[in-house]
């Protein structure tokens, strides 16, 4: 007999026979501020995430001398610069993308509430350095059940094969507390609105 053994599972045993608390009920309080003016609110969510807004989409994209986009933006979205254009998503390895300098993309939608990104695109959003996105002011929603409700009738009720939730760049405070940015992609998140 192991006693150090005992001695736990004598604890374990001991533990099991004092009823745990009750949780307490939902609060009528929300977690969130509503939303009342939402271009606004996502504005300053998302710059408090340390996201970019873009202005001059031109000369934000000279700054990136190897820039790959999403086809259906290699059009006027992008004019002024000459992203490597995708033919097809799997045209290219995870290498050439993540060689890239900028990884440009559209979004699903935009929630004002936290200033979250909804996109589809993976590769694109994750490999480069910096991540841009391309949205319309109309893309934008108050919070996220609004989002869903958007997803849901934007995709005649069949969802995606992915989707993301970006919120600010990417980061990390898993070793000793430091945050660390763009330890699991982008160090940079631009966001264009047209």
């Amino acid at each position: 007999m192991n006693p150090a053994r005992e001695n736990i599972l004598a604890r374990v045993r001991a533990a099991l026979r004092v009823a745990a608390p009750k949780p307490t009920g939902p609060t009528a309080s929300l977690p969130f501020a509503p939303v009342t003016d939402p271009a606004e609110r996502f504005r300053a969510e998302f710059l408090a995430q340390r996201g970019e807004i873009i202005t001059d989409l031109p000369a934000f994209l000279k700054q990136f001398p190897r820039v790959v986009a999403e086809p259906a933006l290699c059009g006027s979205a992008l004019a002024g610069a000459t992203p490597l254009e995708l033919s097809r998503p799997q045209g290219q390895s995870h290498n050439q993308i993540a060689s890239a300098d900028l990884g440009v993309t559209g979004c699903e939608c935009l929630i004002a509430q936290t200033g979250t990104i909804v996109a589809r695109a993976r590769a694109l959003s994750v490999l480069p350095p910096v991540h841009l996105v391309i949205a319309g002011l109309d893309q934008l929603v108050p919070d996220l059940a609004a989002a869903f409700t958007w997803l849901r009738q934007r995709h005649n009720g069949r969802w995606p094969d992915s989707l993301s939730f970006i919120t600010g760049p990417s980061r990390t405070a898993d070793i000793e507390k430091v945050l660390v940015m763009g330890a699991h992609g982008p160090k940079r998140l631009a966001l264009h609105l047209v």
